[in-house]
């Protein structure tokens, strides 16, 4: 009796890498994915410090706020409270060139985790538990509707047109960092 398979048995063939089966076993990678993370990863390797230092944040809000993560509301409003400072603090205390880029790289993070933490179905998810009365919740809520409509950056200009986007700032920030938006969006 002979224990071999014959050369023909499914179980034995190997697809070759590359193939279009062997693409479908493996999942499709969105190109935008892939290219999301080679900026990353460049980014990283040649980027000041101000600016890794967003990368670095961003890194770590996607992965404490991702949809699988069991928060709780304090957990859950402290991160997004953390968020938004760290968003404020970029719009004010840039460089109207470190926040350039700084700005693209964060619009990038809400683009590629659009159905994740920065979707629109999760990045407010806990702004109801935040101190009733603060003020900053309008602004962040304001400030993360701007991000979610300009994420794409194919369709920035043609969204930022219909969207006020100085109304999005006229309260809330430093005219520094009211200059830096204006400029970003060539408002």
């Amino acid at each position: 009796m002979n224990d071999q398979n014959p050369p023909n048995d499914p179980v034995k063939v190997k697809m070759p890498v590359g193939t279009p089966l062997h693409q479908q076993a493996q999942g499709f990678e969105d190109p935008f994915i892939k290219a999301f993370d080679d900026l990353i990863a460049r980014t990283l390797i040649i980027a000041p410090t101000p600016l890794k230092e967003t990368i670095y944040f961003m890194q770590k809000y996607v992965i404490k706020m991702a949809p699988e993560q069991n928060n709780d509301s304090t957990t859950g409003a402290s991160n997004q409270l953390l968020f938004f400072r760290t968003l404020k603090n970029l719009i004010e205390r840039s460089t109207p060139e470190t926040f350039n880029k700084s700005w693209n790289i964060v619009l990038s993070f809400f683009w590629r985790y659009k159905n994740g933490a920065l979707g629109e179905r999760y990045v407010n998810r806990f702004s109801e538990d935040w101190t009733m009365g603060d003020p900053n919740l309008t602004y962040f809520q304001r400030l993360i509707n701007l991000c979610l409509v300009s994420a794409n950056p194919s369709e920035r200009l043609k969204v930022t047109k219909k969207v006020n986007v100085p109304k999005t700032v006229e309260a809330g920030f430093t005219p520094s960092g009211v200059q830096n938006i204006l400029q970003f969006y060539k408002v």
